[in-house]
């Protein structure tokens, strides 16, 4: 026979035997019992043997024919023997009734959370603190730390521990104890927790710190939540469980981590990046991506680019409502670009102000380029590696998303060759006598004939005719630039005031305003931009740039903040709309044109009021009132005598 049924025999066997011996102490005792009433002992005997007397659960056993009749001693030795007999092993029981012995060697190893043993608290602890000397989970707090210190300055204050402490409490009781409700993090638990980690008592928490914090945080709520499990009298192995599982997890994905890295490295040395359509991609790819897509010069003229355009008052600083308005730009680049598949939560009041706390240095309530520069790259990095570890939470590859940044680098990279060349273009065909010429790459045509062959060709002509240089939004944001530059822009909306301001108070009013900005807005539309559609002036939108623009807050503007507002709305419109022309994939050539057209037209047409008023002045001279359809002088009438 096997060696399980040989082990199933024994078992048995010792079943049959422990149920044969409870029925014979049961058959001794009912003897006594029946001795017990019959005997002629004094009433000292009779007691005690009364007292020593086991009551049985089972029914009485009525004689039996070949019962013999066996005294106190004789039941005694009896139930030593068979005891004795119950006292051994299986494997000695067995042999005695003639079975084979027992091969325990030949069993399959079975491992059991606990090594087979009964799981205690002690255990557990033992357990967590052996995954807590990983140099894994050493490196999970690190980037814990990092994530979580938004500003970058390297100290976890109490806004960013609260965030910290939440995410640890709620992971600790989905995945080690679902079964146990801990108290939210409230402002008295991070504080009381910052006191006991703060060693030099600064109020924030060092990466040190933080470490030494996290690993006494998470013990102690696993070991809160085991007590609890033993008090309501739970097997403690599921967690155990639980926590040797994540250790193994943590030490394979290490070695894994190791072979990728080891086969990117090897990728590299060939002149290639890393393939995130090789192998599967790692979430510090990805950082390192971001990082390196960040340290471009490019990079940081676009946020550049960025804070001009918030920064609507042009005052330098960036104000709640600015920020809102860029935070949530960013964010929706992001997720639009890098991770569509991420929802993330709507930027509101209190995201802003956070945010706002942490970059603001000198707490003035504002960030200045260099805080904001910060803020973005900060905000940027986070938003990516919170997509990138969802991805990998659902076990999805950050491949995708590799593969969009380092996308996003090399066109960074080719639009400045690009545009390099073309202002190297640009300045050869200036020292040739033209302006650049948004449609084509060719030198303007050098026109034969004599200067005013030249000049009886129209602005509009003149404008197609400019030269050299696909137009980027660098180029169109310096033509509208030179343009408002003009005198003749000025002049325009000292008369476009002149016309809102109705009442001729020197004020402009909300009502005026809105009429005002319409007009810019409308025009811009259909002028520069007509595939553009943008939102309907309305009183929100005119309220905040009367704020913006309204220097003294008396709640209209003068001429002068007007002429500001205008210059900066105007421009803002353009720049907009030229980064969705970028976006959609269409030429910037067309607006430049319409841009430097309008800029021509203009001196033009100062050229020609200049050359009337000369004219007129010249009739006056001659004694004659202007004539404005002849540059002839008029005839005299003769004097009859």
């Amino acid at each position: 026979v096997g060696d399980h049924k040989v082990q199933k025999d024994v078992e048995g066997l010792g079943t049959s035997l422990a149920t044969s011996m409870k029925q014979y102490v049961d058959d001794r005792t009912m003897k006594l019992q029946k001795e017990e009433q019959t005997t002629d002992d004094d009433e000292e005997d009779e007691e005690d043997r009364t007292k020593s007397t086991v009551p049985s659960p089972y029914p009485a056993r009525s004689p039996q024919p070949g019962d013999t009749e066996v005294n106190d001693l004789q039941v005694t030795e009896d139930l030593d023997d068979k005891g004795a007999t119950l006292d051994k092993t299986a494997e000695e029981v067995g042999e005695e009734l003639g079975a084979t012995a027992l091969d325990t060697a030949a069993l399959p190893d079975v491992t059991v959370a606990g090594g087979g043993e009964e799981v205690t608290e002690a255990s557990v602890k033992e357990a967590v603190e052996k995954m807590q000397a990983l140099p894994e989970w050493k490196a999970m707090l690190d980037r814990g730390f990092a994530h979580y210190d938004i500003d970058g300055s390297g100290q976890m204050d109490t806004k960013e521990m609260k965030k910290a402490m939440a995410t640890l409490q709620k992971g600790v009781v989905s995945d080690y104890l679902p079964e146990i409700k801990l108290p939210p993090v409230d402002d008295a638990l991070v504080e009381e927790n910052m006191a006991l980690f703060d060693a030099n008592k600064n109020g924030t928490l060092s990466l040190k710190e933080y470490v030494a914090f996290a690993n006494s945080y998470l013990c102690g709520l696993v070991m809160k939540g085991a007590a609890a499990y033993v008090k309501e009298g739970k097997s403690l192995g599921p967690v155990l469980q639980k926590i040797q599982l994540r250790t193994t997890q943590m030490q394979e994905a290490t070695k894994k981590q190791k072979a990728q890295e080891a086969e990117a490295k090897n990728d590299v040395g060939k002149g290639s990046s890393p393939n995130p359509n090789s192998r599967k991609t790692t979430e510090a790819s990805v950082k390192e991506a971001v990082k390196k897509m960040q340290a471009l010069p490019e990079w940081k003229a676009m946020l550049d680019r960025g804070f001009a355009h918030y920064d609507i008052d042009g005052s330098g600083q960036m104000d709640t409502k600015e920020m809102k308005k860029a935070m949530a730009t960013l964010q929706k680049g992001v997720v639009s670009d890098y991770l569509p598949e991420i929802k993330l939560p709507p930027v509101d009041d209190a995201l802003v102000e956070e945010n706002m706390a942490l970059f603001d240095a000198n707490k003035n309530g504002t960030l200045s380029l260099k805080e904001y520069v910060a803020f973005a790259n900060s905000y940027l990095c986070g938003l990516v590696m919170k997509g990138a570890a969802a991805y990998v939470q659902e076990g999805k590859s950050p491949g995708p998303v590799l593969q969009k940044i380092q996308l996003r680098t090399t066109q960074m990279q080719e639009a400045t060759k690009k545009q390099k060349a073309q202002e190297a273009e640009a300045k050869n065909d200036v020292g040739k006598g033209s302006s650049p010429n948004p449609t084509s790459r060719k030198p303007p045509k050098q026109s034969s004939g004599n200067g005013a062959a030249a000049a009886a060709s129209s602005p509009k002509e003149r404008a197609k005719e400019a030269s050299s240089g696909e137009a980027t939004e660098a180029s169109v944001k310096e033509a509208v630039e030179k343009m408002q530059a003009l005198p003749e822009w000025k002049a325009m909306l000292d008369r476009g005031f002149a016309h809102y301001d109705i009442d001729g108070s020197g004020q402009m009013d909300t009502k005026e305003m809105k009429k005002a900005m319409a007009t810019l807005q409308k025009g811009v539309v259909s002028d520069y931009l007509p595939e553009i559609k943008l939102p309907p002036v309305d009183d929100a939108l005119v309220e905040e740039n009367m704020a913006l623009f309204d220097a003294n807050k008396n709640g209209t503007l003068s001429l002068k903040e007007y002429v500001a507002f205008a210059n900066s709305y105007l421009c803002g419109l353009v720049m907009k709309g030229a980064a969705a022309y970028v976006q959609e994939g269409k030429s910037l050539g067309p607006v430049l044109q319409k841009i430097q057209l309008r800029t021509t037209q203009m001196q033009e047409a100062t050229k020609k009021q200049k050359a009337q008023e000369a004219e007129t002045k010249n009739d006056v001279g001659k004694g004659s009132s202007p004539n404005p359809k002849s540059k002839k002088e008029p005839k005299k009438p003769q004097k009859k005598e």
